[in-house]
């Protein structure tokens, strides 16, 4: 794993509203990521900062899943007990309406489902 420092000059951002660090307010920062991993198998993912939801998101965390084959199954956990990851009916959308802390991480599990013979693919993750 690599890690670097990311930092933003807000006098060289164009177009981009931020508030006066006077006025002591949050700002809210949207991450997307696309990432190819191989079925099956599992993808981790550890939170580097806390996470909340903000005033005008639906949830904390919203994971698709996309372009896996039929025969494979994913699943959305936590590291933790207690931060529980939802699905909707498909198991492609995963959402988190709680808080999670520096350190805390999200597992995706890829399987093939019950009766299938194993398939190499490359699902992406958004």
């Amino acid at each position: 794993m690599v890690r670097a420092p990311l930092n933003l000059d807000p006098r060289k951002l164009q177009n981009i509203d931020l508030p006066s660090p006077n006025d002591n307010r949050p700002i809210n920062v949207l991450s997307e990521r696309y990432e190819i991993v191989s079925t099956p198998g599992q993808y981790r993912l550890t939170v580097p900062v806390l996470v909340a939801k903000g005033p005008s998101e639906a949830h904390t965390i919203n994971i698709s899943i996309e372009g896996i084959p039929d025969d494979i199954e994913a699943e959305v956990t936590s590291f933790y007990n207690g931060l529980n990851f939802k699905p909707d009916a498909s198991k492609r959308n995963w959402t988190f309406d709680g808080v999670m802390l520096p350190g805390q991480g999200i597992n995706v599990v890829f399987r093939v489902r019950a009766g299938k013979d194993a398939v190499a693919s490359t699902p992406r993750i958004d």
